[in-house]
């Protein structure tokens, strides 16, 4: 059994080639938005703190919204797939190929680079709010939590369906 990591493994990007961690242009990380302004993180005991981090910064890790990060994994992950095929297609010793591909934001709930902002400000997807109405007494109590706090919505942005993930202070 193999175990692929390709761009992701433990909300890092460790895994990916030097030329690829190189290429800031190409293969952009992930951002954080920081400021004065504390947001929501759920801890292992369902406990909800406030965490702040000052100013905006990169993560080392890819930014899952990036195009040219997808076709990269995507033609490794190929690559990897033939040559298996090429050495092993006769005695298949290689029996399964398990994906480790664990995104994970951590110190923050979201990528924030341009094109994720665009995607959160859009509408969630039908097969999604689909799934989410056909499961709702199966969810994990904490996903269950956010939707219901929002009013269990059917449609509408990121925000609108599962409330705001961030909330501003109040100005004295």
């Amino acid at each position: 059994m193999f175990l692929w990591f390709a761009s992701w493994k433990n909300g890092l990007s460790s895994y990916p080639p030097t030329w690829v961690k190189k290429d800031f242009d190409r293969f952009p990380r992930a951002q954080l938005v920081g400021g004065d302004i504390p947001w929501p993180v759920l801890t292992a005991s369902s406990a909800v703190s406030h965490s702040k981090i000052v100013g905006s910064m990169s993560l080392e890790l890819l930014s899952p919204f990036s195009e040219a990060n997808l076709n990269a994994d995507a033609r490794a992950f190929a690559a990897l797939m033939r040559h298996i095929k090429e050495v092993d297609g006769q005695q298949h010793t290689v029996i399964m190929i398990q994906v480790e591909n664990e995104v994970g934001m951590q110190g923050d709930s979201r990528d924030r680079v341009a094109a994720a902002n665009t995607a959160y400000a859009g509408p969630v997807p039908k097969e999604l709010m689909d799934y989410l109405q056909q499961h709702k007494e199966a969810l994990i109590p904490e996903l269950r939590k956010v939707w219901e706090a929002a009013g269990f919505k059917t449609s509408g942005t990121w925000e609108e369906v599962f409330a705001r993930a961030r909330r501003r202070k109040k100005s004295s």
